[in-house]
């Protein structure tokens, strides 16, 4: 069975990190979305931090597989 998809929006603000974490941890696969994550940096950073969630940036959508 696949797991299912979660779209985390202000990842970075308000209780997108807490939601992120929730969700990542009742086993969904996690896409957090930032306006931040435009710049490289950042999102590398967050990458790192959150290695099983797939950080989107604001102008580029998200092309590798969910499985």
């Amino acid at each position: 069975m696949a797991k299912p998809v979660a779209l985390v929006t202000h990842a970075c603000e308000f209780a997108g990190s807490a939601a992120v974490a929730a969700l990542h941890a009742a086993g969904f696969h996690v896409v957090a979305h930032d306006l931040s994550f435009a710049d490289a940096a950042v999102r590398e950073v967050y990458t790192a931090a959150h290695r099983d969630v797939v950080a989107q940036s604001p102008t580029r959508p998200v092309l590798r597989s969910m499985r």
